[in-house]
């Protein structure tokens, strides 16, 4: 009887130990459903599957290949919900999850992949910014654009930015232009602005015709603005006043326009504008030796044109 009892309670403590398991690891085939829902397009499914992996299983939470597919439902429902939302969460959640794939994948099976595709979500940034780079929201463009570098900080991504920088610093310089033509009282700070712009392109690259030529103009513009401006009936000493403050404007529009120049030799925009800033500074020989290959390059175009057919 004894003998029994002693089996009978092995069995029942052998059964108990049995269905303990099975509870313990009943959440731990989780992230094979967030797969399964992944494959099968169903990504808010997947979301909840794979977070709940994460939660309860113990192991999962510091398996790498669990993270990395946390990421890619992450990422796909900010591709699918956010992805023009400059602060998404998904996105930053997909992020995190791939960084933190990264950091526990030892043997290095995930970390190429998890790479590609922080890199992928930095030019989802960089997309937003270019969104946003108009005179309503150029603000907003050069928070994000911030937020952009940190993502790259961040995430230790690295990518050739100097194209990018001096795409990004030229347009906002053409947009802080276009507020400052807009009105010219009212925004008259913008043009300092469209000028620290183009200058940082040009710290990246002292040789970019956009920046040279753009800063080139600004300053051909202000100075010409200036003897617009002139009231003939200031005194002499405003005139005098007025007229120096123009020639340094051009003065500081020559090195630009001239470097554009050697780029592009046959450009007449800039042929016209370095004839007017040596004509205003009362350089004639110059004025005129530009003025001439503006003339000389305007007929030649003129003649290449294509004449009209049927004699209309």
């Amino acid at each position: 009887m004894n003998s029994l009892k002693y089996i009978l309670t092995l069995i029942i403590g052998f059964s108990s130990l049995c269905g303990f398991a099975q509870n313990s690891n009943k959440y731990c085939i989780y992230d094979q459903v967030a797969l399964e829902k992944y494959g099968d397009k169903d990504l808010d499914g997947a979301r909840t599957y794979i977070d709940s992996a994460i939660l309860m299983c113990d192991d999962l939470r510091v398996d790498p290949y669990v993270h990395h597919i946390k990421g890619f439902i992450y990422y796909e429902l900010y591709k699918r919900d956010q992805v023009n939302d400059s602060y998404s969460s998904l996105r930053d959640t997909a992020f995190s999850a791939f960084l933190e794939s990264n950091k526990l994948d030892s043997e290095n099976e995930f970390t190429v992949k998890n790479n590609k595709s922080l890199r992928n979500i930095a030019t989802r940034i960089q997309m937003n910014v270019a969104n946003l780079l108009d005179t309503t929201n150029y603000r907003e463009a050069i928070k994000v654009n911030n937020l952009y570098k940190e993502t790259l900080k961040k995430g230790n991504i690295e990518v050739d930015n100097k194209p990018y920088d001096i795409s990004f610093y030229i347009s906002l310089g053409g947009l802080f232009v276009d507020l400052y033509e807009n009105d010219k009282v009212a925004n008259a700070t913008m043009i300092d602005s469209a000028i620290h712009y183009y200058e940082k392109s040009l710290e990246l690259d002292s040789l970019n015709f956009v920046g040279n030529l753009q800063l080139g103009y600004v300053y051909h513009n202000l100075s010409i603005d200036i003897i617009l401006s002139m009231d003939p009936e200031d005194d002499i000493m405003t005139m005098y006043e007025n007229q120096e403050r123009s020639s340094n404007f051009g003065l500081l529009s020559l090195p630009y326009l001239k470097i554009a120049h050697q780029q592009q030799p046959k450009n007449t925009k800039i042929l016209y504008g370095l004839a007017g800033i040596y004509f205003m500074l009362q350089e004639k020989d110059k004025s005129d030796f530009y003025q001439n290959l503006y003339n000389e390059l305007t007929k030649e175009q003129e003649g290449n044109q294509v004449p009209p057919k049927n004699g209309n």
